[in-house]
This record gives structure tokens, sequence and C-alpha cells, in this order.
């Protein structure tokens, strides 16, 4: 069963979701909190997350979304949870970027679901947004 996919909760749910996860033993990756425009996201992505080949600037969304959907591809778990806290700081003052990491993330753990089915692989990404 593919638990894969970008989800958004409340605040008050989220220390419960992470005692979920870490009991079935996912990899558990936390971004900044306070991301409040593109710098700020590339910055904590690159603070927090593998990155493959790593980002040298913050000028291409696309070169972020290869980056790191092959450094995640290239961990040894295949059970991984991201929380990103406070979604709405960029929403409220950089809609243009959040419309963007929103697709990122919406299609990045399907695409790395995929791709690791084609090697009979279970693989699991969740990505959870703090609202």
């Amino acid at each position: 069963m593919n638990l894969s996919g970008f989800f958004f909760f409340p605040e008050k749910e989220i220390s419960n979701i992470i005692c979920k996860y870490k009991s079935l033993d996912y990899r558990i990756f936390e971004l900044p909190k306070n991301i409040k425009s593109k710098d700020d996201f590339f910055n904590g992505i690159r603070k927090v997350l593998p990155l493959d080949p790593p980002l040298i600037s913050n000028k291409s969304w696309d070169a972020l979304d290869d980056s790191l959907w092959s450094g995640l591809d290239s961990l040894p778990e295949n059970n991984i949870l991201i929380i990103w806290p406070s979604v709405y700081s960029i929403k409220n003052t950089d809609t243009k970027s959040f419309m963007i990491i929103n697709e990122i993330f919406k299609n990045l753990p399907k695409s790395l679901a995929e791709e690791k089915a084609k090697k009979d692989i279970q693989f699991n990404l969740v990505i959870i947004g703090i609202i």
C-alpha cells in the first residue's frame, strides 16, 4: 500500500503525526520555520534535504525539483516524511513561489513511488505542510 502524497495538517496534530511515522520507521526531515520567499525555501531545502546534484543557485525551480528527486531517490530509506512548518508564511508573502512549491511537492511523491515500483520497491514519501 502506497502512503505517498502531499498533505496539510493543523499544527496541533503534528506531534501525533510525527510519532506515528516514527513508529513506522520513517526517516523524518523538517524544513526551517517561517520560509517567506523563494530564497528562504531554496536555502531551507539546501540545509535539510539531500540534493543530487547540489544546488548552486536559487534561480531554477526545475533544477531544484530534479536535484531533490535524485537526492531522495539516492537515500537508503524507502519511507520518508518531510515536514514543512508554517506553510502560510510563504503563501502570504510570495504566492507565486507557494504555487510552484505546491506543484513540486504534489508531484514528487507519486513520481518517486512510480520509479521505485519499477524495481519492485515499495516507497513512501509523505510531505506534510503545517497550516
